[in-house]
């Protein structure tokens, strides 16, 4: 009796994660089709890369694309280790297939199920725990880019503003610190936890934030700025594939901005292509007024960064387990 309930769990666990690879990689090609078929940005994308010189720019964002989700899989694995040790071809898979999960929420919040759910043996909540801790780390790196990037954009398009540019550093310094304090410190949830007389088993999962030293942190912090300075670059060489011919540290304080306003601003994966190109256009318009290379830009990065990895991400769906084996 026993054997014939786990025959039919495995058999409906198979099912359901054939349902969602499906749904999911169905779901993720009908977008991506979509933003094909209704966008200039692509045949102009196909003519630049036939271009001398383009072809060479292209592949290389193609490149610094599973060198981005690589970087993530290596922090993930890093902050994971310590409830269970997973290869990195295992840490890889799981980032993508929480990109995938994460395509249908706001600012991609449930990419730790897709995370977990691939792990044998640890538990899930504190597993969960340390995920979004870990994705936190990129947060901190994206605000403050962002408010540093502010500063620079601040004296150099709104110099006038003085008052402005006070309330920028004051309120982005605060900020950046408290963050920091934050990211470093977050063991005091566990303290917290037990001062509140919480039931001990949700005390027990807390105290996981306790087991990581403040050189760990500086290292996943690290790896996360790696992060950044890859997909900020990936951004650049695309305007200049689209023919936006600008110094780099003359864009860079802009992309700090847009990528704050992206994180901030809530929005779906797959809706989100109109917000990021409104916030990108609203940045650029004070050093170019090539819109639609700004706009075309922002597309092929989702294109790149996001679908593409999302729909292979769908197959390691299969791969899910629901249930942690003891």
């Amino acid at each position: 009796m026993q054997q014939s309930k786990k025959i039919i769990f495995d058999r409906f666990q198979f099912l359901l994660k054939v349902i969602l690879g499906i749904s999911a990689a169905g779901f993720i090609i009908y977008s991506m089709a979509g933003k094909i078929e209704t966008g200039s940005w692509w045949e102009e994308l196909r003519a630049s890369a036939r271009q001398p010189g383009n072809l060479f720019l292209l592949i290389l964002v193609l490149i610094l694309m599973p060198v981005n989700w690589f970087l993530e899989a290596v922090k993930w694995r890093f902050m994971i280790r310590k409830m269970e040790r997973i290869p990195l071809a295992l840490s890889f898979e799981a980032v993508l297939s929480g990109l995938t999960v994460s395509f249908f929420t706001p600012n991609r919040i449930a990419e730790f199920a897709g995370r977990v759910f691939l792990l044998r043996s640890a538990d899930r909540v504190r597993a969960t725990i340390v995920t979004i801790w870990e994705t936190y780390s990129q947060l901190i790196v994206t605000l403050i880019a962002g408010f540093l990037s502010g500063i620079i954009y601040c004296i150099r398009y709104e110099p006038a503003s003085s008052k402005f540019l006070i309330l920028v550093i004051a309120g982005g310094g605060i900020c950046s610190v408290l963050l920091l304090v934050f990211y470093f410190n977050i063991a005091v949830l566990g303290k917290i936890a037990s001062r509140l007389r919480l039931p001990l088993k949700w005390i027990n999962y807390f105290g996981v934030t306790g087991d990581y030293r403040k050189r760990e942190l500086a290292y996943v912090l690290f790896l996360a700025l790696l992060r950044y300075l890859v997909f900020t670059l990936q951004f650049y060489l695309l305007l200049i594939l689209f023919g936006l011919q600008l110094p780099y540290l003359e864009v860079q304080p802009v992309l700090g901005l847009t990528y704050l306003a992206m994180a901030i601003i809530p929005t779906i994966a797959w809706t989100e292509l109109g917000v990021r190109g409104a916030v990108a256009i609203y940045f650029f318009k004070t050093i170019t007024p090539d819109f639609f290379s700004v706009i075309s830009a922002s597309f092929a990065l989702w294109f790149i960064n996001l679908a593409l990895p999302a729909l292979i991400g769908s197959v390691f769906i299969l791969r899910f387990r629901f249930k942690k084996e003891n």
